[in-house]
């Protein structure tokens, strides 16, 4: 995939993003929406390693 815009690949997994301001309010509320759509799959990933500790622990 190529992409035109800087935004337009944040855009694909992030609804919302393309429709932010380009002006410092815009950049605030985009490293806020680009690190809340991280936690997600950080918390998934971080769960199914504990998982797997607590079994091989056992």
């Amino acid at each position: 995939m190529y992409a035109d815009t800087v935004s337009e690949l944040p855009s694909a997994v992030i609804p919302g993003h393309d429709e932010l301001p380009s002006d410092e309010g815009g950049d605030e509320a985009a490293f806020v929406a680009e690190h809340e759509a991280a936690i997600e799959p950080a918390d998934l990933v971080q769960a199914g390693l504990v998982s797997d500790a607590a079994e091989n622990d056992s």
